[in-house]
């Protein structure tokens, strides 16, 4: 048998013809409500069994305080049927009753100690203002009514005695007596907002540094020192506890324990009046409930068939206050278990990951992981993974007409469920709770909800995890939130990162397969505090919520698990969303609708990257960041990868930012961590995420590649491949690479010679590229209009909504498919196509090029149009590419720089044809591509590596009429860079 701590592992003497299997249990503090059963206890020591008189004795070792012991019988190894044989108080041995011994064949024993002690009333109070107190001002500028407080007599809280009411704009230091701060100081704090003003707050300081706990108030304070979890939970009028956890947050912040010097206490009435009352202020550490200590162990009862291996479990874990609550065991073969003493069937000679979670009635919790082998094992200690981003199911996806009521909720994940289900372990982020509650957030602007039935959803795709620390999990309040993870646990579905209690939000959940344990935990930022929507969002010691993404928080999480598990992953719900452009307030619906949002940025938070970083120094093998709705870069940091942002993974945002995401592969293995990662391309197509295809997924495997490499990771593909390997940054001395040559035609523009811009051919990264001629410049650019080649590649994003539009794999410019358009000869109609979702217009240099083909035509154009709005609002300019085109003509390439009007924030690309004067017209449209340049440069320049850019363009003397150009491409093969081939 193997136990969590060798100190305490279980010694056995065996004597007679009896055997015993004996142990002393911690059972811990506190008066006993009754006789604890089998699974209230744990095992410690030796137990040694003597005969005497036809019975046997046992006698144990003894132990400092100990009130009463209890000693258990049962017939059976596990001690499935056991019970109280005795319960001792004043000796350490017991002699069994011969009656029983002539009775029994064979006999197990188990000894429990419980003592008392660590009662509720076992606290030092810090302040309780029954004598007279001389406060002192914080501060001038704050401080602004210094007077405005006294000490009164409350009685809804202390009907005979003093708390102390500050009703003005007044903040306030009270000098106290040194106390000192550990890891697990609580202090409990009684306070009454009588009427809310703009922010009150109780504090403390050292001589150095000083930390605040927001509990009410109107306005928010954003800074290091403030924390904000309790403000706006508790209403006011009524007096309420706060347990705050003083030590870990403040080592958090600061890196230290402090000696507490002062206490800080503020009212801040600048605009609005508020009265604010404390009381008794203590420390009460000593009467948290001590959490419980998990351990089991195992037995192989036997083989039912060849191939099968029998095990019974025994857990041996105890309450150190009361019974267990909860048992959750992973059981190592992807299955689990909720029984106390489960027997389970294994593949023979394998290796099992067994991990036992307890819980108890106050919401503690601890865990053991332990190898269950055969006796003759072969396990591979090696799982697949696979993790996404934020997945939703509300909202537009059940309006009347969508995908739910019309297609089921399976339909939402139809195409992206091979990917999904072609691993042992696949992960997402629920980003709404599945819940009936209708009851939402007060305050919160946005809130949804899905129905419990749609968890279906999740279990279809193939999903095993799901992360529940987000900004949602809370939109239903505390039903909601509780009934979302009672739906995840009826169809056997992990999760993480949420919780009665801080305590209970940080704990991980185990998956075991392979021989191999995971632990997956996860943390949010996103607490509604920059919003200011009260309450906020996060947990605290003695409120529910997400687990808050902290350093107090993951110095308590995750190095706990580095002994534990194989793997350690963590799930982050953090980073910034969109910027806001008002006036948001006029769209309809405001608590559905989205705002008109622009993306802001790709590139992760400087201080979120240090957290992320953190959780590597910490112990993680693997940080998986979703919440921005983009995707952002992948980064290795010691060895370790960071995915940045996943993106959506399936959403029903119309944001053309967002559709296309991504999926990461891994491979998870003992003794190494995560490895092998490889990027799967999605593009959600009208809600519906996919594997995204060909040139599509080339160009968001290209388009990540450029966001990764500034973080010294490299996002690669071969040639032609669908997917790519993310690998830590190296050199390119092993590279296959290919150099070519191509004779680009100038035209004179602007009495300039310049060359349309030409697409560069062949697979691979653009490395280099050089001009023979010094009076020569070119450029290089990025393609943005990913689906401008008409291919089927997983998107459906051009507007085809009547008979004379559709697809051509007859007439092609290049690739397999084109677009066409036909009209009817006589009148003035015509027939354009334009893209679905508008996007936002970056500052940059651009070029839109496309090739069109016509037949029997008038007026073929290619146009950008530009916008005041994302959707409806005002077309600010049409802009046409080129020149309008008629007649019969062949593949023909149209091109222009393309400038942003004044108020034009948003831009689509439309492609119209005009009705010939008789018979029917027909124009093809193909490899439409909006380009952004980097800078004019000349001679030969060496390009990044790897990259995203695809296209080049020269310019010259007015009088130059041809420019050739050469350039290489360099890529590795899967085989060059290890790790298998990707998948």
């Amino acid at each position: 048998m193997n136990c969590k701590r060798a100190s305490q592992k279980i010694g056995l003497t065996l004597l007679l013809a009896l055997t015993a299997t004996c142990a002393v249990v911690n059972a811990g503090p506190r008066r006993p409500p009754r006789t604890p059963g089998l699974d209230e206890c744990d095992s410690l020591f030796a137990v040694v069994i003597q005969p005497e008189g036809g019975t046997v004795r046992l006698s144990w070792y003894d132990m400092p305080g100990v009130s009463e012991w209890i000693v258990y019988r049962g017939t059976r190894a596990d001690m499935s049927d056991c019970e109280i044989a005795a319960v001792v108080s004043d000796t350490c041995t017991w002699r069994e009753s011969s009656t029983v011994i002539s009775e029994r064949i064979r006999l197990f024993y188990w000894v429990a100690a419980r003592w008392f002690g660590g009662t509720p009333e076992n606290y030092s109070i810090i302040a309780d203002f029954e004598e007279p107190v001389a406060l002192l001002s914080y501060s001038m500028d704050e401080d602004l009514e210094p007077s405005a407080w006294h000490r009164i007599v409350d009685g809804g809280y202390n009907p005979y005695g003093y708390s102390l009411e500050l009703y003005g704009n007044t903040w306030k230091r009270h000098p106290i007596d040194t106390v000192w701060l550990e890891a697990g100081t609580i202090w409990r704090v009684a306070a009454k907002a009588e009427t809310i003003g703009e922010g009150q707050a109780i504090g403390m300081a050292d001589s150095a540094n000083e930390m605040w706990y927001g509990l009410w108030g109107t306005e928010v304070r954003q800074l290091a020192s403030w924390n904000n979890i309790y403000q706006g939970w508790e209403p006011a009028g009524t007096w309420a506890y706060f347990d705050l956890p003083v030590g870990e947050d403040w080592m958090g912040r600061f890196g230290y324990y402090p000696a507490v010097t002062t206490l800080l206490y503020a009212n801040d009435s600048d605009n609005r009046r508020g009265v604010f009352r404390i009381d008794q202020i203590r420390d009460v550490t000593g009467t948290i409930s001590l959490p419980p200590d998990a351990r089991f162990r195992w037995r192989i009862t036997g083989y039912p068939h060849p191939d099968t291996m029998e095990v019974a479990f025994c857990s041996m874990g105890c309450d150190p206050e009361g019974p267990l609550y909860r048992h959750f065991w992973s059981l190592g073969d992807g299955t689990f278990s909720t029984q106390a003493h489960p027997v389970h069937r294994f593949p023979a000679r394998g290796v099992f990951s067994v991990a036992l979670s307890i819980r108890d009635t106050s919401n503690r919790v601890d865990w053991i992981v332990q190898e269950v082998a055969d006796t003759v094992a072969d396990a591979s200690r090696r799982i697949t993974a696979l993790f996404g981003g934020d997945v939703m199911m509300a909202r537009r996806y059940e309006e009347a007409g969508g995908i739910i009521p019309t297609r089921g909720v399976n339909a939402i994940f139809e195409n992206i469920r091979p990917l999904v289900s072609s691993v042992e372990l696949a992960m997402c982020n629920l980003e709404c709770p599945l819940t009936n509650a209708t009851e939402h957030h007060p305050t919160k602007m946005y809130y949804f909800k899905g129905r419990p039935e749609y968890v279906e959803g999740l279990t279809f795709a193939g999903f095993d995890y799901c992360a529940l620390a987000n900004n949602h999990t809370y939109d239903y309040l505390d039903s909601g939130m509780f009934q979302t993870m009672h739906v995840l646990d009826s169809v056997g579905l992990l999760h993480s990162g949420c919780g009665e209690t801080d305590g209970i939000a940080r704990q991980p959940v185990f998956f075991s397969l392979n021989g191999l344990s995971v632990a997956i935990v996860s943390f949010c930022n996103r607490d509604g505090s920059w919003d200011n929507e009260q309450p906020f969002l996060g947990a605290g010691p003695s409120r529910p919520g997400f687990a808050m993404w902290n350093r107090p928080n993951m110095e308590q999480a995750i190095p706990a698990l580095r002994d534990e598990a194989d793997v350690v992953i963590v799930q982050v719900h953090s980073g910034f969303e969109y910027a806001t452009e008002p006036p948001y307030l006029s769209q309809p619906d405001n608590d559905r609708a989205e705002w008109d949002e622009v993306i802001s940025a790709v590139i992760p938070d400087t201080s979120d990257v240090d957290l992320r970083r953190y959780a590597i120094d910490l112990g993680a093998d693997l940080v998986v960041n979703h919440h921005p709705h983009v995707i952002q870069g992948c980064e290795f940091y010691d060895g370790r990868l960071i995915a940045h942002s996943m993106g959506n993974f399936a959403f029903d945002q119309y944001l053309s930012e967002t559709f296309f995401t991504m999926a990461i592969k891994t491979q998870l293995v003992g003794g190494v961590g995560a490895t092998g990662f490889v990027m799967h391309p999605v593009f959600i197509d009208r809600y519906i995420p996919g594997p995204a295809r060909g040139e599509l997924g080339g160009a968001i495997i290209d388009y990540v590649a450029d966001l990764s490499r500034p973080m010294n990771t490299w996002v690669m593909r071969a040639p032609e491949a669908d997917t790519a390997r993310i690998i830590p940054a190296g050199n390119r001395a092993s590279c296959q690479r290919q150099d070519y040559g191509a004779e680009l035609r100038l035209e004179n523009r602007s009495g300039l010679a310049i060359s349309a811009p030409f697409r560069l051919e062949g697979g691979g990264y653009l490395t280099r590229m050089s001009l023979d001629s010094m009076n020569m410049q070119f450029r290089v650019g990025r393609e943005l209009l990913w689906y401008g080649n008409m291919e089927d590649e997983g998107a459906t994003p051009w507007d085809l909504n009547s008979n004379f539009e559709r697809y051509d794999t007859q007439l092609v410019c290049r690739g397999e498919r084109s677009l066409r358009l036909n009209r009817a000869g006589g009148g003035n109609n015509s027939v354009s196509t334009n893209l679905l979702n508008r996007w936002p217009w970056t500052a940059g240099s651009y070029t839109m090029s496309g090739f069109a083909r016509g037949e029997n035509t008038r007026e073929v154009r290619l146009e950008v149009r530009f916008w005041n709005q994302r959707t409806g609002g005002v077309l600010v300019n049409t802009q046409l590419i080129g020149e309008e085109l008629s007649g019969l003509f062949f593949w023909k390439q149209s091109w222009d720089d393309v400038v942003r009007p004044e108020g034009g924030w948003y831009y689509d690309v439309r492609v119209n044809l005009r009705s010939p004067a008789s018979g029917e017209g027909f124009a093809w449209f193909d490899d439409l591509a909006l380009i952004r340049w980097e800078d004019w440069q000349s001679g030969m320049a060496e390009l990044p590596f790897p990259n995203n850019l695809t296209y080049v363009q020269v310019r010259g003397p007015e009088d130059s009429e041809s420019a050739p150009i050469s350039y290489r491409r360099e890529w590795y093969y899967p085989i060059d860079i290890g790790g298998g081939s990707p998948d």
